[in-house]
């Protein structure tokens, strides 16, 4: 909240005081000029989000600095204060861009409120800008690539970008849904191939039959349906990157010829005498354990040390709750992009429960649960009611994991959430969470909250 800034401007001094340490007390960042003309000098060199201005002032009143504010700086949100007498100035004050106007003397409780609407609005429009930068050249699945706060995540995203610049082979694990592919496409946007061909390989959708043909290339007449000559998708990666996904689905006659095209650098079409160098970096995925494969005979070991020199591995999303937010507000905009509607906000309710799901199918559920739930919606927000009875159904739920094994998860991810407002602040989340310090702190341990530095 210290990052939105409130400009008080009135020539009051007994008001001016009042409103600033009001607002202060509240947790917003506020500073006060005493005329129109001093508030624009103000503006001129800080950042401010949220203008309360009285109308009736020496020098530049209220309606002059709107008019200012208006020409020069429109993401700034205007509050008129005003008395009785002024009414239908301030009512006019709201023709010309105030968001909205209070009689003095102020009801704390009703600027406050007032404030609280002016700043949800401000973020929300934050949230859109930096979503358009997110997803300004990429689809609705690829633009979460990069999104993301919980240190797990994070580390992910260090991983990535460090390994990028290399030309090392990289395996990424994980369960499905988890964005393997996402991650291999940002590793490529990261690299110096990005303007290099990106071309995934789905090893589970490769008929035996087909799979020299489709990964290696064959020639004309190599067998009695090859027609023409195909040139092979991981000749047509050139330098680009070819991305192996579920590597693991391979059979052990494929691994053996995905081997030597690794350890050979080169690939021979299927029917030709010549090889051809292979200068693509290859990057593979598997939502299995392949070291466990390898134990059991269903994976080359061999094969299994030539992709994996790097390994990443993509916690599940259950595991990631403080990314939930960031990945479903970005999945809300760009499908109301998609479908040319207004962006709703997710309403708290709503963070909540999706926090307390445990999402068995990942990225790619949550990614679907939102686009569900904006299909039939016209509202300003998005409420817990608005999405599938599954998602938040305790009982549901625990028909599969037990009553108190999801409520204690769900009360875990509230905890946490709480503690993640409050940068770990254990006295202030207490009182939030109207239980007492002892309370929260047996929580912490019997529920086995990690704390860090910021939560």
């Amino acid at each position: 909240m210290m990052d939105n800034r409130i400009l008080i401007v009135d020539d009051e001094g007994n008001i001016r005081n009042s409103l600033k340490i009001f607002l202060s007390d509240e947790g917003y960042s506020c500073i006060a000029a005493v005329n129109g003309q001093d508030a624009l000098n103000i503006i001129q060199s800080d950042s401010i989000d949220l203008i309360i201005t009285d109308l009736i002032m020496p020098e530049m009143d209220g309606m002059q600095l709107l008019e200012r504010v208006r020409q020069q700086y429109k993401d700034i949100r205007v509050i008129m204060l005003t008395a009785y007498g002024t009414v239908e100035s301030a009512v006019k004050a709201m023709k010309y861009g105030a968001v909205d106007f209070l009689l003095k003397p102020v009801d704390f409780d009703m600027l406050l409120a007032k404030v609280k609407d002016c700043f949800e609005i401000i973020d929300l429009k934050r949230e859109v800008r930096w979503l358009k930068e997110q997803c300004s050249d990429a689809g609705c699945s690829n633009c979460i690539s990069m999104v993301g706060e919980s240190a797990g995540w994070k580390d992910v995203v260090r991983q990535t970008e460090k390994v990028a610049q290399s030309d090392i082979t990289v395996l990424i694990t994980g369960e499905s849904g988890t964005g393997k592919e996402v991650l291999a496409r940002a590793m490529h946007r990261f690299s110096e191939r990005r303007d290099r061909p990106f071309v995934p390989v789905n090893c589970s959708g490769l008929p035996e039959t087909l799979l020299e043909s489709e990964l290696f290339g064959v020639v004309k007449g190599a067998y009695s349906g090859a027609v023409k000559d195909r040139e092979g998708l991981i000749r047509t990666a050139k330098d680009g990157t070819v991305f192996l996904d579920e590597i693991s689905e391979l059979l052990l006659s494929s691994q053996a010829k995905l081997l030597r095209v690794l350890q050979d650098g080169e690939v021979r079409p299927l029917g030709s005498d010549s090889s051809s160098v292979v200068s693509a970096r290859f990057v593979a995925a598997s939502n299995q354990n392949i070291k466990v494969m390898v134990e059991q005979g269903k994976f080359r070991e061999d094969l299994y040390y030539r992709i994996s020199p790097y390994v990443i591995h993509i916690p599940p999303l259950r595991d990631r709750w403080e990314d939930i937010p960031y990945l479903a507000k970005q999945f809300v905009y760009c499908y109301s992009a998609r479908e040319g509607k207004s962006t709703p906000m997710l309403s708290s309710d709503a963070i909540t429960h999706l926090q307390a799901y445990d999402w068995p199918g990942n990225v790619r559920q949550l990614e679907n649960v939102i686009r569900s739930a904006l299909l039939f919606h016209d509202g300003d927000y998005l409420f817990a009611s608005d999405f599938p009875p599954e998602i938040f159904n305790i009982a549901e739920q625990s028909n599969h994991n037990g009553l108190k094994e999801v409520i204690n998860r769900f009360e875990k991810t509230y905890i946490q959430r709480i503690l993640h407002e409050q940068k770990g602040d254990k006295k202030t989340a207490a009182e939030k969470l109207h239980i007492s310090l002892t309370t929260l702190y047996q929580k912490i341990k019997d529920l086995g909250i990690l704390i860090t530095d910021n939560s």
